[in-house]
């Protein structure tokens, strides 16, 4: 049972009014309801936050409840994190458990100073900080967080096709919800005029208040056409550090400069 069906079974929602309670949510048609609710097709997750906030929940509980830790053996957490090797730093899912030894060629995990969790050689780890034994890791490609009020498929498609791991928000709020969470975005590509009149520039900078270095990447195609945008996108550029591109924006470009931001070697298709 998906985590979205136990969510609806917590509730005591009929299982018969299951599928018109979420097309009633995310405003699809009863026959994409039954879709998603018969794991025919999956949640986004943009949905499984519309569907968190209708219930007046959060994502993470959600899943927790579905998912308690308990089904962990004894001690082990799973934890978002980034495998360093040499000077490049790889996404990843991580299984840990308290203790490790800080000696030989085993791969060890810890809590860096901005709450994430490296994985690195025991012989590479920091001496001040409390290491974890890694039980299992599995390599993700670089997690980034696309907001426009318009579905930018074409963007996402293309980002997934050369390893990226891309999800679509239409709106800031999700993304917010995200930045309180562990499992913030490795970057951020962005438009700035989204929907009801609104622009990217406060949550540009609510992410630089989490994060003073992850990559963020700006799109717009307005800067030529109001003064005041193009004021206030070069300071957003100078202050946080704002990588800026107009549209139309060559995605293969774009993709090799968030490779180059991220610590990667580019790996794109020719």
């Amino acid at each position: 049972m998906s985590v979205v069906s136990e969510t609806l079974k917590r509730r005591e929602i009929p299982e018969d009014e299951w599928r018109s309670t979420i097309a009633e949510i995310l405003d699809v048609s009863y026959g994409t309801a039954t879709k998603r609710l018969t794991n025919q097709e999956e949640f986004s997750l943009e949905e499984l936050f519309k569907i968190a906030r209708y219930f007046s929940t959060t994502v993470s509980a959600m899943l927790q409840a579905t998912y308690p830790e308990e089904r962990l053996s004894s001690g082990e957490k799973q934890n978002h994190a980034q495998l360093q090797i040499g000077e490049h730093a790889i996404a990843c899912d991580v299984m840990i458990r308290p203790g490790a030894q800080r000696a030989g060629n085993v791969l060890v995990a810890y809590q860096a100073g901005d709450e994430a969790w490296r994985v690195c050689h025991a012989s590479e780890a920091p001496p001040s900080v409390s290491l974890y034994s890694v039980r299992q890791i599995t390599l993700t490609g670089p997690r980034i967080a696309v907001v426009d009020d318009e579905a930018p498929t074409t963007l996402v498609r293309f980002l997934a096709r050369v390893g990226f791991e891309a999800t679509h928000f239409s709106e800031p709020g999700p993304v917010l919800e995200l930045l309180e969470s562990s499992s913030r975005p490795d970057a951020y590509i962005l438009d700035w005029t989204l929907g009801g009149g609104e622009t990217s520039s406060d949550l540009i900078e609510a992410i630089r208040r989490k994060d003073p270095t992850c990559p963020i990447v700006l799109l717009t195609g307005t800067i030529q056409s109001q003064r005041r945008n193009e004021s206030d996108i070069a300071r957003l550029v100078g202050q946080y550090h704002v990588e800026l591109y107009e549209k139309p924006t060559r995605y293969l470009i774009l993709a090799e400069k968030l490779q180059l931001m991220l610590g990667r070697q580019p790996h794109l298709p020719g």
